[in-house]
Protein backbone atom coordinates (compact mmCIF):
# COMPACT_ATOMS: atom_id res chain seq x y z
CA UNK A 1 0.00 0.00 0.00
CA UNK A 2 1.67 3.18 -0.91
CA UNK A 3 1.16 6.25 0.54
CA UNK A 4 -1.38 8.25 -0.63
CA UNK A 5 -3.48 4.94 -0.73
CA UNK A 6 -2.54 4.72 3.97
CA UNK A 7 -4.04 8.36 4.04
CA UNK A 8 -7.10 7.65 1.98
CA UNK A 9 -8.13 4.78 4.17
CA UNK A 10 -6.94 6.41 7.35
CA UNK A 11 -9.13 9.33 6.57
CA UNK A 12 -11.99 6.80 5.86
CA UNK A 13 -11.77 5.66 9.52
CA UNK A 14 -11.29 9.52 11.32
CA UNK A 15 -14.34 10.32 9.83
CA UNK A 16 -16.14 7.48 11.46
CA UNK A 17 -14.38 8.73 14.53
CA UNK A 18 -15.68 12.01 13.77
CA UNK A 19 -19.19 11.31 12.97
CA UNK A 20 -20.20 8.63 15.91
CA UNK A 21 -17.81 9.53 19.17
CA UNK A 22 -20.10 12.24 20.18
CA UNK A 23 -23.55 10.72 19.54
CA UNK A 24 -22.48 7.35 21.29
CA UNK A 25 -21.56 9.92 24.49
CA UNK A 26 -17.74 8.91 23.90
CA UNK A 27 -16.29 12.63 23.71
CA UNK A 28 -14.92 12.99 27.05
CA UNK A 29 -13.17 9.57 26.44
CA UNK A 30 -9.63 9.97 24.89
CA UNK A 31 -10.17 7.20 22.18
CA UNK A 32 -7.08 6.60 19.61
CA UNK A 33 -6.78 5.46 16.28
CA UNK A 34 -3.75 3.21 15.42
CA UNK A 35 -2.99 2.20 11.84
CA UNK A 36 -1.09 -0.83 11.15
CA UNK A 37 0.83 -1.31 7.62
CA UNK A 38 1.54 -4.36 8.08
CA UNK A 39 2.49 -7.11 10.68
CA UNK A 40 -0.77 -6.95 12.20
CA UNK A 41 -0.82 -8.36 15.87
CA UNK A 42 -3.48 -8.86 18.56
CA UNK A 43 -2.21 -9.29 22.26
CA UNK A 44 1.34 -10.00 20.45
CA UNK A 45 0.16 -12.80 17.99
CA UNK A 46 -0.24 -12.06 14.59
CA UNK A 47 -3.44 -11.57 13.25
CA UNK A 48 -3.34 -10.85 9.53
CA UNK A 49 -7.03 -11.50 8.92
CA UNK A 50 -8.18 -9.18 11.74
CA UNK A 51 -9.59 -6.09 10.32
CA UNK A 52 -9.33 -4.16 13.52
CA UNK A 53 -9.48 -4.16 17.43
CA UNK A 54 -9.87 -2.62 20.93
CA UNK A 55 -8.07 -1.92 23.92
CA UNK A 56 -10.09 0.05 26.77
CA UNK A 57 -9.16 0.70 30.04
CA UNK A 58 -12.76 1.87 30.77
CA UNK A 59 -11.11 3.70 34.66
CA UNK A 60 -8.83 6.28 32.79
CA UNK A 61 -11.36 6.88 29.88
CA UNK A 62 -8.99 5.85 27.72
CA UNK A 63 -9.04 3.51 24.44
CA UNK A 64 -7.14 2.11 20.88
CA UNK A 65 -8.72 1.19 18.23
CA UNK A 66 -6.49 -0.52 16.18
CA UNK A 67 -6.79 -1.22 12.21
CA UNK A 68 -5.34 -3.53 10.19
CA UNK A 69 -4.89 -1.20 6.78
CA UNK A 70 -4.07 -3.90 4.03
CA UNK A 71 -7.95 -5.48 5.15
CA UNK A 72 -9.19 -2.35 5.64
CA UNK A 73 -8.30 -1.68 2.01
CA UNK A 74 -10.59 -4.72 1.21
CA UNK A 75 -13.50 -3.61 2.63
CA UNK A 76 -16.22 -0.89 1.37
CA UNK A 77 -17.26 1.97 3.62
CA UNK A 78 -20.39 0.30 4.99
CA UNK A 79 -18.48 -2.66 6.14
CA UNK A 80 -15.90 -0.21 7.75
CA UNK A 81 -18.43 1.52 9.75
CA UNK A 82 -20.03 -1.65 10.68
CA UNK A 83 -16.62 -2.80 12.04
CA UNK A 84 -15.45 0.55 13.78
CA UNK A 85 -19.34 0.56 15.26
CA UNK A 86 -18.49 -3.35 16.55
CA UNK A 87 -14.65 -2.15 17.96
CA UNK A 88 -16.13 1.45 20.09
CA UNK A 89 -19.14 -1.04 21.29
CA UNK A 90 -16.25 -3.16 22.88
CA UNK A 91 -15.67 0.58 24.97
CA UNK A 92 -19.05 0.71 25.92
CA UNK A 93 -19.26 -2.62 27.26
CA UNK A 94 -15.60 -3.06 28.74
CA UNK A 95 -16.21 -2.19 32.08
CA UNK A 96 -18.50 -5.08 32.36
CA UNK A 97 -16.15 -7.53 31.99
CA UNK A 98 -15.16 -9.63 34.89
CA UNK A 99 -12.48 -9.03 36.48
CA UNK A 100 -9.67 -12.06 36.59
CA UNK A 101 -8.26 -12.99 39.69
CA UNK A 102 -4.97 -14.74 38.48
CA UNK A 103 -3.47 -11.21 37.31
CA UNK A 104 -4.61 -8.55 39.77
CA UNK A 105 -5.49 -5.69 37.39
CA UNK A 106 -5.83 -7.49 34.15
CA UNK A 107 -9.35 -7.40 32.66
CA UNK A 108 -8.97 -9.37 29.70
CA UNK A 109 -11.58 -11.84 28.83
CA UNK A 110 -10.96 -15.29 29.54
CA UNK A 111 -11.62 -17.65 26.40
CA UNK A 112 -14.88 -19.46 27.84
CA UNK A 113 -16.28 -15.28 28.03
CA UNK A 114 -14.79 -13.59 24.94
CA UNK A 115 -17.74 -14.90 22.37
CA UNK A 116 -20.72 -13.20 24.58
CA UNK A 117 -18.76 -10.13 24.06
CA UNK A 118 -18.21 -10.45 20.71
CA UNK A 119 -21.30 -11.38 20.15
CA UNK A 120 -22.84 -8.47 22.30
CA UNK A 121 -20.74 -5.72 20.37
CA UNK A 122 -21.82 -7.04 16.97
CA UNK A 123 -25.90 -6.76 17.71
CA UNK A 124 -25.09 -3.14 19.48
CA UNK A 125 -23.03 -2.05 16.07
CA UNK A 126 -25.47 -3.61 13.60
CA UNK A 127 -28.22 -1.95 15.36
CA UNK A 128 -26.54 1.57 15.49
CA UNK A 129 -25.63 0.98 11.97
CA UNK A 130 -29.29 0.17 10.83
CA UNK A 131 -30.92 2.71 13.45
CA UNK A 132 -28.29 5.30 10.91
CA UNK A 133 -29.52 4.12 7.64
CA UNK A 134 -33.40 3.72 8.83
CA UNK A 135 -33.20 7.38 9.18
CA UNK A 136 -31.57 8.35 6.27
CA UNK A 137 -34.17 6.49 3.88
CA UNK A 138 -36.89 8.60 2.82
CA UNK A 139 -40.26 8.63 4.63
CA UNK A 140 -43.26 6.12 3.22
CA UNK A 141 -46.04 7.77 2.11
Amino acid sequence: MNDAEFEKHKARIEALKERWLHVLGLSAWKINLEFVRSDYTRDGVPAPDDLAGAKTTSEYMRATLSWNMPMVAEHDDREIERIFLHEVSHVLVNEMRPTRHDTPGDNALKSEDSWHEERVCTMIGNALLWTRESLLKEPEP
